[in-house]
């Protein structure tokens, strides 16, 4: 009501979900889709079941009513065409960027205190099952114990799901020493920088993602990056980055000793990541989404 009353003609709804009544009121809307998670891996979202369940309907119908729904990339884009069999004409991939603060020439200066900045791996990611973190445990405990690598695995994280989390720290007192694994929580994003730029290489393991940014991320502080073989991650990151099969931990260990102690493939992704990384900029997305917009 309140938006007839102010005469909007045509609602962007950039998170998932919109009023589901616009229709009754004549008012276009465009929405933008950031997750086909509810629809693959309902079972590993973290939360409520009901809440969930709740999220995944609102999502559905925003899905449907919408005259035109963008999405993050052209895997995102046939996945849900294909699950909820709708009209892949109204449908727009848009790549999302890499923040400025990851491009700026400008020497970056937030270090964070009583942290020395080597040996080191990298993982930034959620605490949900589908980022499958047991698994890149169980890789990096294979790489320990055959190549006797002093390194420690650093993991900023966002907690959401508890239960998931209360798993993962009991595997990591089981099979691991004190502070070889280290959990940063609510991390400024800015310190990302120099941890990105610092360390031996980046890694992410997820099942499900329609984009992922932080690997582009890594990349812009030429960082290697080794990363899961699922979803959309292998349109976003090309050829280079060193892929895995997430189910596989000999995989996963025997992709972290490549990158670690092949020079010349080592090289060779950082030299590739350099110039793929910048083929993304907020400025294009913008661009993009007003061209879609204005119709």
């Amino acid at each position: 009501f309140e938006l007839k009353y102010l005469k909007v003609q045509h609602l962007f709804s950039p998170m998932n979900i919109g009023p589901i009544f616009l229709k009754l009121f004549n008012i276009k809307f465009t929405l933008a889709l950031h997750s086909n998670l509810p629809w693959i891996y309902f079972s590993k979202m973290p939360g409520n079941y009901l809440k969930n369940l709740l999220t995944k309907l609102l999502m559905e119908i925003s899905v449907r009513i919408c005259d035109r729904l963008i999405v993050n990339s052209e895997f995102a884009k046939n996945e849900i065409v294909k699950l909820l069999n709708i009209d892949e004409k109204k449908v727009f991939t848009i790549y999302l960027g890499i923040d400025q603060k990851f491009l700026d020439e400008k020497e970056n200066e937030l270090y964070l205190k009583n942290f020395e900045y080597k040996d080191y791996v990298i993982s930034v990611l959620s605490c949900v099952r589908y980022h499958n973190i047991i698994n890149l445990l169980k890789g990096f405990k294979l790489l320990q114990n055959e190549n006797r690598v002093d390194l420690k695995f650093i993991f900023v994280l966002q907690i959401l799901d508890k239960k998931y989390f209360d798993e993962i720290n009991k595997f990591i007192n089981k099979n691991f020493q004190k502070n070889e694994i280290i959990f940063l929580h609510n991390l400024d994003n800015s310190f990302l920088v120099n941890l990105y730029k610092n360390a031996k290489f980046y890694i992410f393991s997820s099942y499900c993602e329609v984009f992922g940014l932080t690997s582009l991320e890594a990349m812009s502080q030429g960082c290697p990056v080794i990363i899961s073989n699922k979803s959309a991650l292998t349109e976003i990151n090309s050829d280079a980055v060193e892929y895995f099969d997430p189910d596989n931990e000999n995989e996963i260990k025997n992709s972290m000793y490549k990158v670690l102690f092949d020079v010349n493939y080592r090289n060779k992704i950082i030299e590739k990541s350099q110039d793929h990384y910048k083929k993304f900029s907020w400025k294009k997305t913008v661009f993009e989404t007003l061209r879609v917009l204005d119709y």
